[in-house]
């Protein structure tokens, strides 16, 4: 009888372990991770002027380099068209030559710049993110205006290093590695915007990252900057710690139970 019991309550267990669990289907966590070497890369395309990353398929390896960090677009050198590649290659080598580090940059996840570059999700949040020992991270908040509506977090995620940053000619950029975590609600996760073909199911996404390739002088002040974006497609993994928990939490029901009959049967 006390085996039947048993059985009973963990039965009633599980059933509550799966109720709860899909409550907290969504949303879900993933981990995503990238190193020096996806951020300083670039991959041409023949497009036209006027074009963009989406209008050429390019969702992997995009790279707008503006002189000076200017928002505009004016004056700047694009991998994914095709009358700009020799400007892009002659400022890259210039400020390689210079010096220059790669030393901020942020991702997005919000729409708009999205139709440029191929995201086509919004974050529930940002969870999390870490990088290498020597650079250090932080968020920052939408800041131009009106944010698009329908967005969950106004939040995104940046990191810094300042004249530790990553070198243009270095060699080893792979052992640079980023990661970070962020929260999606399967219910309502993409935007639903036109992308073209960007790769947008997970586990993989498209990500785009903006940041700055800046000179430095022998004193560590800033001497020069430029703008520097780019897109790259990631593929996460899927964080799970909610389940094992819920797993626990229902056996701890289920002995509860048991122990409360076993109590009962003793008055």
């Amino acid at each position: 009888m006390k085996k039947m019991v048993l059985a009973a309550a963990i039965s009633l267990a599980l059933v509550f372990t799966l109720a709860v669990g899909n409550a907290f289907a969504t949303p879900v966590t993933w981990k995503f991770s990238f190193t020096g070497a996806d951020l300083l890369n670039n991959v041409f395309a023949d497009g036209i002027d006027g074009s963009n990353a989406v209008d050429n398929n390019l969702f992997d390896g995009a790279r707008l380099l503006r002189v000076g960090t200017n928002a505009n677009h004016a004056d700047a050198a694009r991998t994914y068209v095709e009358s700009q590649h020799d400007t892009f290659n002659e400022r890259w080598d210039e400020y390689a030559d210079e010096g220059y580090v790669f030393d901020a940059f942020n991702l997005w996840g919000l729409d708009g710049r999205g139709q440029f570059w191929g995201e086509d999700y919004k974050p529930e949040s940002w969870v999390s993110h870490s990088g290498p020992a020597n650079w250090s991270t932080g968020y920052h908040t939408w800041p131009w205006g009106n944010p698009p509506a329908g967005a969950f977090t106004l939040d995104f995620p940046w990191w810094s290093a300042g004249q530790n940053g990553l070198g243009m000619t270095a060699t080893n950029l792979n052992e640079s590695v980023f990661s970070f975590r962020v929260k999606f609600d399967y219910s309502d996760m993409f935007w639903g915007g036109n992308v073209g073909d960007a790769p947008n199911a997970l586990p993989v996404l498209t990500f785009w990252f903006g940041g700055f390739l800046t000179k430095y002088d022998e004193q560590g002040n800033i001497f020069n900057d430029h703008m520097y974006e780019g897109n790259m497609v990631l593929t996460g993994s899927q964080v799970v710690p909610e389940p094992g928990t819920i797993a626990l939490l229902g056996l701890g029901l289920a002995g509860l139970g048991f122990y409360g009959y076993r109590r009962r049967n003793k008055v």
